[in-house]
């Protein structure tokens, strides 16, 4: 019998060769007893890569559960919220994710909630949040300025320049 963490380590093989029906299958039939961080946000990777949003949807509520102190649930279930055209309900789920030192994701939680603000059409809120995620990531900038969640806001992108 293969030992839960050599399942993983063999998926995320899998996943960085880009081979991610093969990942998934052996997700699938490595299911640990006890399910680790790394296990579900994994299992939740590959199921959005393969654009499987309700899957990852449903893995990502498993993650906030099991795990609610980490961020990486609320993150993911956001975005595959937002996938599935529920986008006001993934800035709701994101608003409510934990700051968790472990993962540092402070730049990605304010730019995907910059991103379903202006989605939205709640542009000032929009710029708010992306002020916040380009003051922890300056790189962030340029990506807003390509991103197409922010065409309605590319005339005031030039205010927030690092």
């Amino acid at each position: 019998m293969v030992e839960p963490k050599d399942v993983v380590q063999q998926a995320i093989g899998y996943y960085e060769l880009g081979l991610l029906a093969e990942a998934d299958d052996l997700l699938d039939r490595g299911v640990p007893e006890a399910l680790s961080v790394e296990y579900l946000h994994l299992r939740i990777l590959v199921k959005i890569d393969r654009e499987q949003w309700a899957e990852a949807e449903a893995f990502s509520t498993q993650g906030i559960d099991l795990f609610p102190e980490r961020s990486f649930g609320y993150i993911q279930r956001a975005y595959a919220l937002h996938e599935l055209k529920r986008t006001r309900e993934a800035a709701e789920v994101l608003e409510k994710a934990p700051v968790d030192s472990k993962d540092k994701v402070e730049d990605i939680l304010a730019y995907n909630l910059a991103c379903y603000y202006a989605q939205l059409g709640e542009d000032q809120r929009a710029l708010e949040m992306l002020r916040e995620a380009i003051r922890h990531n300056s790189a962030l900038w340029q990506d807003a300025c390509e991103d197409p969640d922010f065409a309605s806001l590319h005339g005031r992108l030039d205010g927030l320049k690092p």
